[in-house]
């Protein structure tokens, strides 16, 4: 019997000459292991091997399903420039309250004619219902119906940019970048737990950096999001080269209480 903890033992006894944390915190080590007073020096001793061995990242418990997804969608630019650029030269010409200026533009209206609709966007119309169908899922909505209820286009030039706002009261708001060259700007996501944080200690240097997000953007992102979270694009730097985004209201609506049942679990 041993009274001490000795690394050398566990190097020829257990092949390794530094024991896991979780292995001692399992109870793989017996009490005869660890007599004297033994214990304060072989936590001081292993100490270091819980900081090397714990990985946060792997300890995350999904408590809730994620605000934010980001996937990638194949769109065809040259097929879709001269009928985005038609659509946003006709919503100008024709409402130019909600058109939009010199360095953003932004195709808007009630037509009935939204460019989800446009029989190129068909693909990926299906990409988006197919996505939404498995986001109702992981948010216990899989028996909600929904629908697209509006598409619009923006087109920002050098300088533009879009202020935060919300897409209240869709349920899930999309937005896809049809053209976003490196470094063409970023989305940036209010936390929606914002008023819940009084508790927090805030950084005096910039006490709204930990309350927002930043996403990198690029060609063929697709993000979907609850539409009450806050964002807002940084302004587009480039002036050789438009950033083009295409974006989605998705409205949830569950079915008469006497049409379904409510599970047990």
């Amino acid at each position: 019997m041993r009274n001490t903890i000795d690394p050398q033992y566990y190097e020829l006894e257990k092949g390794s000459s530094w024991p896991s944390w979780n292995d001692f915190l399992n109870g793989a080590y017996t009490d005869d292991e660890i007599v004297n007073n033994e214990l304060d020096s072989f936590v001081s001793r292993y100490a270091y091997t819980v900081h090397k061995e714990l990985d946060i990242d792997n300890h995350i418990f999904p408590l809730f399903p994620p605000l934010l997804y980001k996937l990638h969608y194949p769109f065809n630019y040259k097929i879709l420039k001269p009928l985005i650029d038609a659509k946003i030269n006709s919503c100008i010409q024709n409402s130019p309250n909600v058109g939009g200026n010199n360095i953003i533009s932004m195709a808007f209206d009630h037509s009935g004619t939204y460019p989800h609709t446009w029989p190129e966007m068909h693909g990926f119309a299906r990409f988006i219902n197919q996505a939404i169908e498995e986001i109702k899922q992981k948010n216990l909505m899989s028996e909600s119906t929904h629908t697209i209820s509006s598409s619009w286009l923006v087109k920002s030039n050098e300088g533009g940019f879009a202020t935060e706002h919300n897409h209240v009261p869709c349920t899930f708001a999309v937005v896809a970048y049809i053209r976003a060259s490196e470094g063409a700007g970023k989305l940036v996501f209010r936390d929606p737990l914002e008023y819940h944080k009084g508790n927090y200690p805030l950084p005096s240097y910039f006490p709204e950096k930990m309350l927002r997000r930043e996403v990198e953007v690029r060609t063929n992102d697709v993000l979907i999001f609850p539409g009450f979270m806050y964002h807002y694009t940084t302004p587009h730097p480039n002036k050789n080269d438009d950033r083009i985004s295409f974006a989605l209201n998705i409205h949830c609506d569950m079915p008469e209480p006497d049409t379904y049942h409510l599970h047990e679990d």
